[in-house]
């Protein structure tokens, strides 16, 4: 059986280009200065000052998530210069942060934006048995073949016509459940699956790991149970996997999916030196090739 794991790359390779690196850092950053009070409300901080995050996170800028991740790894520094830095906050910030990074991805001048790919792409992927998704929308998937493995968020973004985003937790936050009164898009972080790239959490433990009373999870209306799953469970019976337009630098939890996989073809743009010796790291027998030749 063929298996083909495809990312971000697919998109940029059919030129989609509001999806390179800078622009969405652009609209992150735009995102996140509109949004700082909402921070400051559901962690209860005093007021943050833009520049500085800006100067914080723009370090070492690979992608998004690596983006939330400083953002997360600063606003928990901030929140412990307070207090300790609890479980609430935890998903608190994972949910304000996620809501801002989605946006950036998809809403362009209030608009919901679906990349899209060429009919060459699509013969080329369709002769494969199983295509698995780290995108988050397959618009030439017209057949629903797509495993989707950080979740699907067309169905989100139906009737989208420009209102506020927020999540099914924060939207019972009572200190800014207020902002989003326009009959906002709810989304599910359970189910669109982002999660800042950082040292306490990524997507596979946020998503698998169910709340549990404990001396730094507490009560609250925003709170409440979750079912816990293997967001990447299908990947464990594959064989073999060719990869397209995958990052090396991507959530860690997948990586350690795929060094399970005995037969691995990677897809690299111009055979990047640095891109394949980050893989290397992990899956030093991949076999890699030019992306040009997928």
């Amino acid at each position: 059986m063929k298996s083909l794991l495809i990312g971000n790359g697919l998109n940029l390779a059919n030129n989609n280009f509001y999806l390179n690196i800078d622009m969405v850092k652009n609209r992150f950053f735009t995102e996140l200065k509109e949004k700082l009070i909402l921070f400051q409300k559901a962690l209860y901080l005093d007021e943050l000052n833009y520049d500085d995050i800006y100067k914080y996170i723009i370090k070492e800028y690979i992608g998004i998530e690596q983006l939330a991740g400083h953002l997360f790894d600063y606003i928990q520094a901030k929140v412990n210069e307070k207090r300790k830095f609890n479980e609430n906050d935890n998903y608190r910030t994972i949910e304000l942060i996620g809501i801002i990074a989605l946006r950036a991805l998809f809403i362009i001048d209030n608009q919901f934006i679906e990349p899209q790919v060429t009919e060459l792409y699509t013969s080329k992927m369709n002769k494969y048995d199983k295509i698995f998704t780290l995108n988050y929308i397959e618009s030439w998937d017209k057949n629903n073949n797509c495993i989707y493995l950080h979740g699907n968020i067309s169905k989100f973004f139906q009737n989208y016509n420009g209102q506020s985003v927020t999540t099914n937790i924060l939207i019972h936050n009572p200190e800014i459940k207020d902002y989003f009164k326009d009959n906002p898009v709810v989304l599910d972080l359970g189910e669109i699956i982002f999660v800042p790239d950082n040292k306490k959490v990524n997507k596979l433990s946020y998503v698998g790991t169910p709340y549990y009373p404990s001396n730094t999870l507490y009560p609250a209306d925003d709170l409440f149970l979750k079912e816990s799953k293997d967001i990447y469970e299908d990947l464990d019976n594959a064989e073999s996997l060719d990869i397209f337009g995958v990052s090396p630098y991507g959530d860690k939890s997948l990586i350690n999916k795929l060094m399970k996989i005995p037969q691995i073809t990677i897809y690299v743009h111009n055979l990047n030196e640095l891109e394949i010796m980050e893989w290397k790291k992990s899956l030093p027998w991949a076999i890699f090739k030019d992306s040009s030749s997928f």
